[in-house]
């Protein structure tokens, strides 16, 4: 899978496209073939170190949250308990949201 990471504090140039293991579901979640996700004004800021202390994040990780795809291909990629979305169904969300 790829994902753009911020691999350390900094401008636009820690921001490195990277593959990733594919994400296996757990209970209750599904995977989402993701096509659009949000950057807000206060993530560039948090990219750059400010007010880590405060949201504790600390690089690497994967900037954004909100995101925009289709759900997943097979039951491969749904967890236990999961009867949707249908394949190829809109899905929209929050990452890490329960």
């Amino acid at each position: 899978m790829r994902t753009v990471q911020v691999t350390a504090f900094g401008g636009p140039e820690v921001l490195v496209v990277d593959r990733v293991p594919e994400p296996v579901a757990g209970a209750g979640q599904v995977v989402v073939g993701v096509s659009v996700v949000d950057v807000l004004f206060l993530e560039t800021q948090l990219r750059t170190g400010w007010g880590s202390e405060f949201f504790g994040q600390s690089p690497p990780y994967v900037p954004a949250t909100a995101l925009c795809g289709t759900g997943a291909r097979s039951r491969a990629v749904r967890g236990r308990g999961v009867r949707g979305p249908a394949e190829g169904c809109g899905v929209r969300g929050v990452a890490g949201a329960r």
